[in-house]
């Protein structure tokens, strides 16, 4: 698997660090390693994701983290977000070319790669395709010497070139933005170890499903209780917990059990701008209802109706700064607005 040298920076601070990182082009979300992060200062938000790997699907309230990405002679800088935060199961830097002498290997020789004093703590994803192409293939006639003629830099750093890879088993060298790294077969016997690594993350906002005893219209029976799951039961305490009888309006009402507790999940719904993802959304469907007059004219009017019949409100300022000193998450919800002609 290509490793590279990269540079990752805090976009607030500067504070920047040069690291290893594998170029994964399975993976479509960019991961860093949780130490590295802590280094660096970056804040970090909490997101409802699905981890995908090659064997494995889970769903979590998962760390991620604004950052920049550069290659080490700057040509390269794409400020990138939401980069997901872990652990690293191998931060092993022997395995990068630069700790290694290739020397037995003809097509290799003159070839630099950068060896660095760091662990692999990055992997660059399927989002930055356009730099960890290859665009040059090793050929020891014209990179011995490192001489490539009079062509211009960045047509030379971008043109693919041909040249002889090496006989068979032998690994290929190949340049991207950020410099030479190898792939394929590199002589070490690896016995009985295997690595794949593909990475998936997708949102899953509200994506757990309701237990099925919240979908019943009678309480379960003693033997049912005994078989939930302790999640469940957790849930079931959490509503019992917080049941009562409104005298206003003449009903019970309840509040919603939480996976992580009440406490927990205000802390990491309080950590997530949803904020900013329903301002996002806003403009775009601003947009949509400028183009079309009817849309917007329908949009407002049900918006209307919703306050005019109590199903929504206006949430006073008093109210907000009450529930911030409480520490109460407040959580913005999308407009999502579904429009046919006619109807």
């Amino acid at each position: 698997r290509p490793l590279v040298a990269a540079r990752v920076k805090n976009p607030k601070t500067g504070e920047k660090e040069e690291v290893y990182a594998l170029v994964d082009t399975g993976a479509n979300r960019d991961y860093l390693s949780t130490e590295l992060a802590e280094r660096l200062g970056i804040d970090i938000n909490y997101s409802p994701l699905n981890l995908k790997t090659a064997t494995e699907s889970s769903i979590a309230i998962r760390p991620t983290a604004d950052v920049i990405l550069e290659s080490l002679d700057g040509s390269y800088e794409a400020m990138v977000s939401d980069v997901l935060i872990g652990d690293f199961p191998c931060k092993d830097s022997s395995l990068a070319p630069g700790k290694k002498d290739w020397s037995e290997y003809k097509h290799l020789r003159g070839i630099h790669f950068d060896n660095l004093e760091a662990e692999v703590e990055l992997i660059i994803s399927s989002g930055h395709t356009e730099a960890t192409v290859w665009t040059a293939v090793s050929k020891p006639e014209e990179d011995s010497d490192g001489d490539e003629g009079e062509e211009d830099e960045e047509e030379r750093r971008r043109r693919p070139k041909k040249g002889k890879k090496g006989k068979r088993r032998e690994p290929v060298a190949t340049k991207n933005v950020f410099g030479w790294t190898l792939q394929g077969p590199d002589g070490t016997k690896r016995g009985g170890q295997v690595s794949i690594s593909v990475l998936s993350a997708d949102d899953k906002l509200l994506k757990d499903q309701l237990q099925s005893i919240f979908e019943r219209d009678f309480p379960p029976g003693p033997d049912e209780l005994q078989n939930l799951s302790r999640e469940a039961k957790y849930a079931l305490e959490q509503l019992e917990e917080s049941v009562k009888w409104d005298e206003n309006k003449g009903k019970y009402s309840a509040g919603l059990p939480y996976k992580f507790g009440r406490e927990k999940t205000a802390e990491i719904l309080n950590n997530i701008n949803s904020r900013a993802t329903a301002e996002r959304r806003a403009w775009s469907l601003k947009r949509s209802m400028e183009k079309i007059p009817e849309k917007k004219k329908k949009g407002f009017s049900e918006m209307e109706k919703f306050i005019k019949e109590g199903r929504t409100r206006v949430l006073p300022e008093e109210e907000r700064e009450e529930q911030e000193k409480a520490g109460n998450p407040i959580w913005h919800l999308p407009c999502h607005l579904v429009f046919q002609k006619g109807k």
